[in-house]
């Protein structure tokens, strides 16, 4: 199963036919996922009105096309729309589902040109039993999801760093306190002979998962998915303790708590431009 999720069109429609030829052609290719067993599942979440889109998927005749109403919930509607590409997964027995962001998926080699790392990290799993296995980087070369990034054995990497006070305003708290000392665990994939760092949840914007490992686990934002809550006050070096008042927490943080083994896979690198979950 190859799954897709966004809010509104990416990039307009043009962007959105770039995206769906790109997985479909990845899909039709078979270098990774037998052509008779692959089906994609495209979830999208609108504010308005989506039928030039749909006019658009009416070329893919093999996706199934999710269709949702954004009702300004963000995550809520996001872990809504994984929820349905992973349920169909389960109704389809697949043994695989490769989730990928489509928001930021803009030209660069795409998801076909990617193959071969994909191989690679599926090569993996037989020895090291992984659950699920994130992107390394972007085409960018970076790792920037920070929001869905956690280990637990480490306190500096252990909350929610976009909107938490306790790492700084909005935002910032990811990127100029949390991504300093993430970047530390991810790089060494580049400094070391093992193919993957364990982590508690990381994403990225791709990420591939043995889905009969995954159990009844689902995408949740619930603050109560998250073991690092309470305590209300944490006091993290160089930031004093402020209370977490954020509810929404990102979705594949619980997700990920929930089936374990989740790793960064130095193979695995995303299409996936810029990114925001």
């Amino acid at each position: 199963m190859i799954g897709g999720c966004t809010l509104g069109d990416p990039h307009g429609n043009e962007g959105l036919r770039w995206a769906l030829e790109d997985i479909t052609k990845f899909a039709r290719s078979g270098r990774v996922f037998s052509v008779e067993n692959t089906r994609v599942a495209i979830g999208m979440e609108f504010k308005r009105a989506a039928a030039s889109s749909v006019n658009i998927t009416e070329s893919f005749p093999e996706m199934d096309l999710l269709l949702g109403k954004d009702e300004g919930r963000g995550l809520l509607n996001l872990a809504a729309c994984r929820n349905r590409i992973l349920q169909l997964a389960r109704e389809r027995e697949a043994k695989w589902m490769l989730m990928i962001d489509l928001d930021f998926m803009v030209g660069g080699t795409g998801l076909t040109g990617l193959s071969g790392g994909i191989v690679n990290a599926l090569a993996t799993w037989s020895t090291q039993g992984w659950n699920a296995a994130t992107s390394h980087e972007d085409a960018s070369g970076t790792y920037y999801d920070w929001w869905a990034f956690r280990v637990d054995w480490d306190a500096n990497l252990n909350f929610d760093c976009w909107m938490s006070p306790r790492a700084g305003a909005e935002k910032k708290g990811c990127y100029n306190f949390v991504a300093p000392r993430g970047q530390v665990v991810v790089r060494r994939l580049s400094s070391s002979l093992d193919s993957t760092v364990s982590v508690s949840s990381a994403y990225n914007g791709l990420a591939l998962y043995h889905v009969p490992s995954l159990g009844t686990c689902m995408y949740d934002t619930a603050a109560s998915h998250h073991p690092e809550l309470p305590p209300k006050e944490v006091h993290v070096e160089g930031y004093p303790g402020l209370p977490d008042f954020n509810a929404s927490y990102c979705e594949h943080v619980g997700f990920h708590r929930c089936i374990g083994k989740v790793v960064i896979h130095r193979s695995l690198v995303s299409p996936v431009i810029g990114g925001k979950h």
